[in-house]
């Protein structure tokens, strides 16, 4: 339940995922750690009343040599990943006024800003934040102009996509990392179809016409009751494991096409 700081010198590559093809798992990205950056941001973390631990033998997941492997091929870059506690709540991610906040809530929290921002800045991430109780949301690196890079599912792989109609909660500057950004503002389209568990849920025939279709596909969404509860969530989650796209348990306009449904 504490916040984790990748200590090790040289992270070796891990390979959280099942399902992808063969190749995927032989990729090493080599890039070293940084022990001495790893204390320090520890150190900083403490300072702003987070303790945090770090994990001298972890090495880096999907989710940050996914990315960087566009980002800086040659592996060159050293590299420390700090994990998120969403049940510590997310305002420890988010600097409100960094004019004022100072370089170390800076270092040690980073700069949230907001999608639209992301989408014109290279190198930001964009986040979907899962809701509390859910197992994933997702993180993608913004291009600069709209675009992505992105370990995207088990069906398409490692991938350059787009942020447009699909559903984002934030961007993020990474600490430590000078940015620039496109002067053109940018745009992001929100989803034409989106369909997902929330508090209170989501009721209609659409959602009775999702359940069907898991059902017909031999999946458990509970009672066709055109309500989007947790069961309904699990059976879209399932549905999207089995067919390559991304396990967020939503369904947007791939995983509604998937389901050869119109809602």
């Amino acid at each position: 339940n504490l916040p984790m700081v990748t200590g090790a010198a040289r992270p070796e590559t891990i390979h959280d995922f099942s399902g992808f093809p063969e190749p995927l798992y032989r990729i090493r990205y080599t890039a070293p750690g940084a022990p001495a950056i790893a204390q320090r941001a520890q150190q900083l973390l403490k300072e702003q009343g987070l303790t945090a631990a770090i994990d001298g033998c972890r090495g880096l997941d999907h989710g940050a040599w996914a990315p960087l492997l566009y980002m800086y091929p040659d592996a060159d870059v050293p590299v420390v990943q700090i994990s998120l506690q969403p049940g510590l709540g997310w305002e420890y991610a988010d600097t409100k006024d960094t004019t004022h906040a100072g370089p170390a809530i800076n270092y040690s929290r980073g700069h949230r800003i907001t999608v639209a921002g992301a989408a014109r800045t290279p190198g930001a991430a964009v986040l979907r934040v899962p809701l509390a109780g859910q197992v994933i949301g997702h993180i993608v690196i913004s291009d600069g102009k709209g675009g992505t890079v992105e370990a995207h599912s088990t069906n398409r792989g490692v991938i350059r996509d787009t942020l447009d109609g699909r559903r984002w909660d934030m961007g993020v500057l990474v600490p430590g990392i000078d940015y620039s950004r496109d002067p053109e503002p940018r745009k992001v389209a929100a989803p034409a179809v989106l369909y997902r568990l929330t508090s209170p849920r989501m009721k209609g025939p659409a959602i009775r016409q999702i359940q069907e279709a898991l059902r017909a596909r031999g999946l458990d969404p509970g009672e066709p009751d055109g309500i989007f509860g947790g069961q309904t969530f699990a059976a879209v989650r399932a549905f999207q494991l089995t067919h390559g796209l991304v396990p967020d348990g939503e369904v947007g306009a791939q995983t509604a096409a998937a389901l050869a449904v119109t809602p």
